[in-house]
């Protein structure tokens, strides 16, 4: 869910559990891992997760400027 881009919604129709379970399944998770970061890495999965989307964003704006060019 958080790496994968998945949608709540569709990862707990897969796992058979209500979405607000998910949620505090994550919260748990990802508040174990914060400031616990592989070595080398310097951030925590909270961290890397905003990085992603920051990233996926960029990408997306990107792709609409060069989709604009190719037409000119």
């Amino acid at each position: 869910m958080i790496m994968d881009g998945e949608s709540a919604p569709d990862v707990s129709e897969k796992l058979g559990v209500k979405t607000g379970t998910l949620y505090k399944w994550k919260r748990e998770h990802l508040a174990e891992l914060d400031g616990s970061s592989a070595p080398g890495v310097g951030a925590s999965p909270t961290q890397m997760a905003a990085e992603i989307d920051q990233l996926r964003k960029r990408l997306a704006k990107a792709e609409r400027i060069n989709d604009i060019l190719k037409k000119r």
